[in-house]
């Protein structure tokens, strides 16, 4: 029961011995995790107020709960913040008027009668986790090793919380004060593949590369990058290691093998490539239309018309591809096409030309 625990913290704080009342609550929290957890979260914060210049109490505070989200963010739904459109300021996704004011209630100790209000539920431990590591981390920017812990944390909480453009800058200074530490690279490498930063993606890609640490789906990662950048030489080098390492067809691997031979006008072999590709994947309407455009480009005209018919078929239905797609200039005029236009029902856009801003 809380009881004792509770007169034993509360009486430790009362002389100071800030120590030995986190102890007390931790042992708390063997017996009751949830509201130990609610306890030292509310310790921390009173201890916030009374040591303002303490860098280790907003550490362990922020540490406390980016251990409470990490086994699973999803649960802490509440917490989740996105940035709307102009807006330099994020928003909750999922906002619940009532959340901020949530509390656990009270109890009674046995014997004397006594209530005892207990601490509020966690109900933001994004927010106040990194709330707590900024401050942790601006106290605390002459430890030896702590600011580059803090800075990983404080990447994963932005990200779990959805606000992953403000990942990168913290990963980053994670990984400048540690540099030969490849787990806090690759996570950065993520953040900045998804928020479309390649140049800088890359830069770290080749980091590990040189270092001979880069894993498979990083190797993968690079390779099209490579490809994206014309340097098919080293993008080759990179996936037949690939293929060395798993013998058997990766959709993913044939993809790429695809888009090097296409891109550097080799249709043939890029149309063997894309047909592997399509046994494994056999939906993607994308890759039948490029094996369309090929045989196309190559002059095979019957295998054109098959490939595109395909294609459409399977939902490659954007009226502005067809319409402006010079590699179809000699189909247009013909009555197939124009048959196969009125067939089916497009997906439309509107015409950049005409677009109005």
């Amino acid at each position: 029961f809380i009881g004792g625990y509770h007169l034993l913290w509360n009486l430790f704080e009362k002389i100071n011995r800030y120590q030995e009342a986190e102890q007390v609550i931790v042992s708390y929290m063997k017996a009751n995790a949830v509201n130990g957890r609610e306890e030292l979260h509310a310790f921390y914060k009173r201890m916030h107020e009374r040591l303002p210049d303490e860098g280790s109490w907003y550490y362990k505070a922020g540490s406390m709960l980016y251990q409470m989200v990490a086994p699973n963010p999803e649960v802490y739904s509440i917490d989740f913040k996105e940035y709307k459109p102009d807006k330099t300021t994020p928003v909750f996704t999922n906002y619940h008027p009532g959340a901020h004011r949530r509390h656990a209630g009270s109890a009674i100790m046995p014997g004397i009668n006594t209530y005892i209000i207990l601490a509020n539920r966690i109900m933001f431990p994004f927010s106040d986790g990194i709330r707590f590591l900024l401050k942790a981390d601006s106290l605390m920017a002459d430890e030896e090793y702590l600011p580059a812990e803090i800075n990983d944390k404080l990447g994963d909480l932005f990200v779990w919380q959805g606000l992953i453009k403000d990942a990168p800058k913290h990963y980053q200074k994670a990984v400048d004060l540690q540099q030969q530490n490849s787990g806090i690279r690759l996570k950065l490498i993520d953040v900045l593949d998804q928020l479309y930063q390649f140049t800088s993606a890359q830069v770290h890609l080749d980091t590990l590369l040189n270092r001979n640490e880069l894993n498979f789906s990083k190797q993968l990662l690079l390779a099209k990058y490579y490809i994206h950048t014309s340097r098919f030489k080293e993008a080759t080098v990179l996936l037949e290691q690939a293929e060395t390492i798993h013998p058997y067809h990766m959709a993913e691997i044939e993809n790429l093998f695809g888009r090097i031979a296409l891109l550097s006008n080799q249709p043939k072999k890029a149309i063997e490539r894309y047909k592997i590709y399509l046994t494994l994947k056999p939906d993607d309407v994308e890759a039948m239309y490029s094996i369309a455009r090929m045989y196309a480009t190559a002059g095979n005209k019957k295998e054109a018309w098959q490939w595109l018919q395909k294609a459409m078929d399977k939902g490659f239905l954007y009226a502005y591809v067809l319409k402006y797609d010079t590699i179809w200039d000699g189909f247009r005029k013909e009555t197939k096409w124009k048959s196969m236009m009125k067939r089916y029902k497009f997906i439309e856009y509107p015409d950049p030309d005409k677009a109005v801003l």
